[in-house]
């Protein structure tokens, strides 16, 4: 028994995986609409300076969410410091941070998918509609 009243497991596995702290955070901004102290130091302990890229870019207005009418399904479209721009999905980017960090293990998202679920959960993103039928074609382009 440890001071805690728990008892010690052999083996013991966290209650909770990082990533799965990371959705709780978007889930409690998406329904508080607001980033208060709370979130913030919960975003800034878990993402580092990738949570403050994030918010510039989404204060600089440089996350779109791009939606496909009728399915509703969507990404995000983020423009880059260049005139190039990243489409990136809930779970993927094809910035080279998300390549050499994210998929390693090493970083839990790039600043622009953080932008886009952030900006997302707050309801702060432009939205641009567009038909089913471009979807995969705009989404493939500049990639």
């Amino acid at each position: 028994q440890s001071t805690w009243g728990l008892r010690r497991m052999s083996n013991p596995k966290p209650l909770l995986s990082v990533e799965e702290i990371l959705d709780a955070l978007v889930v409690t901004l998406e329904r508080t609409k607001q980033l208060d102290t709370n979130l913030t130091l919960g975003f800034s302990t878990l993402c580092g300076q990738t949570f403050l890229a994030a918010l510039d870019l989404l204060d600089r207005k440089k996350v779109v969410q791009v939606v496909a009418l009728p399915s509703g399904r969507y990404f995000y479209q983020v423009k880059g410091q260049s005139a190039n721009h990243y489409n990136c999905l809930d779970n993927y980017c094809p910035c080279l941070f998300y390549e050499h960090s994210v998929l390693k293990g090493e970083a839990l998202a790039c600043k622009h998918l953080l932008a886009g679920r952030i900006g997302l959960a707050m309801n702060a993103l432009t939205v641009r509609e567009i038909r089913d039928a471009e979807f995969g074609t705009l989404f493939a382009l500049d990639i």
